[in-house]
């Protein structure tokens, strides 16, 4: 089963999603007495580590690796959600899709949740955030037509998303707030991967087909750089350090303090304003 979890004093406080309610009011709760700058809805991809086992290591290696404090260093509360899944030992590059698709709802459950128990004296952002497998689980929320509670979401960022690229369009319009989704064609995690795709997060800007570009949705190639699969944190990535930091600071720490990016500063790539790539 799903849960959500905390940040408590570095380790994970895990919350059954039937508490969404209370999880949530300690979400509010630590972002006031923190005096952070948004709220931050983490979605974490497949947990590679415990191949031994086939079964996932989260929350425990967002935590252990880095990921929520680096996260939470940019001036926000993450509030996590951990779905469970299974990864045969014997295929280590399979994609549990069936696991991040029953996850689904409860993204739904805590972002309304997160809206009804919102105190009204605390007017900071929600933004959603998923890396790889991350966006599946997303994806079939969309896919159940979001209630309206979503209307407390700021924006979404999507990055390395293992979500097929065909019919993305429609399920990314559904999220009905600004999405911002990094694609980068040198990918080896996403191109090793036995099952799934064509991938949303491994193309090039250049070839992105135009029938899938969302009405909602800016989309940044970041293809050029060394950056890997693990780049929307510096955390556990192997990428470079400096490349790293570039897209940190130009991308990911503002969108994920709910700022709208200044598309100004980025070099565009197509014809209509809405492929980018950095200048």
């Amino acid at each position: 089963m799903a849960e959500f979890v905390l940040n408590h004093e570095g380790k994970p406080k895990a919350f059954a999603v039937a508490d969404a309610a209370e999880f949530a009011v300690a979400i509010w709760q630590r972002a006031k007495l923190s005096a952070v700058a948004s709220v931050i809805v983490y979605v974490h991809g497949r947990d590679m580590k415990p191949l031994m086992l086939g079964n996932d290591g989260e929350p425990k290696s967002s935590f252990k690796e880095g990921i929520v404090a680096e996260l939470e260093a940019a001036g926000t509360v993450v509030a996590m959600v951990h779905w469970p899944h299974h990864v045969p030992i014997a295929t280590p590059h399979f994609m549990p899709i069936q696991n991040a698709l029953d996850a689904g709802s409860s993204i739904s459950t805590l972002i309304t949740a997160l809206a009804i128990k919102k105190p009204n004296d605390l007017p900071i952002p929600v933004v959603l955030v998923t890396h790889s497998m991350g966006s599946i689980v997303l994806q079939s929320a969309a896919q159940g037509s979001p209630a309206a509670g979503w209307s407390s979401l700021t924006q979404v960022v999507i990055a390395a998303a293992a979500s097929d690229i065909a019919s993305s369009r429609a399920w990314i319009e559904k999220l009905g707030v600004r999405t911002y989704v990094m694609m980068n064609s040198d990918d080896g995690t996403l191109q090793s991967a036995s099952n799934g795709g064509p991938f949303l997060g491994l193309q090039r800007g250049q070839e992105f087909p135009a029938a899938e570009i969302a009405d909602n949705a800016v989309y940044f190639d970041i293809s050029d750089l060394h950056v890997g699969h693990r780049y929307f944190v510096k955390a556990g990535s192997h990428g470079n350090a400096a490349d790293l930091d570039v897209l940190a600071t130009r991308i990911f720490k503002p969108a994920y303090r709910g700022s709208a990016l200044n598309l100004s500063t980025f070099a565009q790539i197509d014809a209509v304003g809405k492929i980018f790539k950095l200048a």
